[in-house]
């Protein structure tokens, strides 16, 4: 009754009827309710590795597509940056270098999309959801660091969050600019 199996998925029950009864600890467990309760903890510990286990091959697939993406999206960098054709991960289209002024271009090109991406998501106003600037902030401090002045002045943008009357394009647009500039 000690065993893990016993003690986190077994009742406290069944120990104290294995106390009452006065069952010795090296004794074998041959009562037929304390062996179906042995069975359901089992099936129990069973069932919750089996969850475990599953969502880990789930957490697997989503890293494995997050993995691909990003080595798309280095090889496309490296591509580029010797002036090869590099199909886009949007479509089967092709980058060429002459599509581009630098790599810089390029690249910013990306983070352009990604703080867009951002701000779009944090900025769906779905039934009256209020705009989450913060999360927006926080984000955009993973891609490049801002000093306390840029955040302070990008917290001006809460006048949209509070409900004031701006154009949701608008300010989406500003909000963008912002951040990119």
């Amino acid at each position: 009754m000690e065993d893990d199996l016993m003690r986190i998925f077994g009742s406290d029950r069944i120990k104290s009827i294995m106390n009452t009864l006065g069952l010795p600890e090296d004794m074998p467990i041959e009562n037929k309710l304390i062996t179906k309760s042995v069975e359901k903890s089992q099936v129990r510990v069973e069932g919750y590795n089996f969850d475990m286990r599953k969502h880990l091959v789930e957490y697997d697939d989503i890293i494995n597509k997050q993995r691909e993406i990003i080595y798309k999206k280095r090889k496309d960098i490296l591509k580029l940056s010797g002036g090869e054709k590099v199909p886009t991960s949007a479509s089967e289209a092709s980058v060429d270098r002459d599509d581009y002024d630098s790599l810089t271009d390029y690249v910013l090109e990306l983070i352009n999309n990604e703080i867009s991406e951002v701000v779009s998501f944090h900025t769906a106003s779905e039934n009256g959801t209020v705009w989450n600037l913060k999360e927006i902030i926080e984000t955009i401090q993973t891609i490049f660091p801002l000093s306390t002045e840029e955040v302070e002045k990008a917290e001006e943008f809460k006048q949209a969050e509070k409900g004031v009357k701006l154009s949701e394009a608008k300010t989406r647009t500003k909000i963008i600019e912002y951040f990119f500039a």
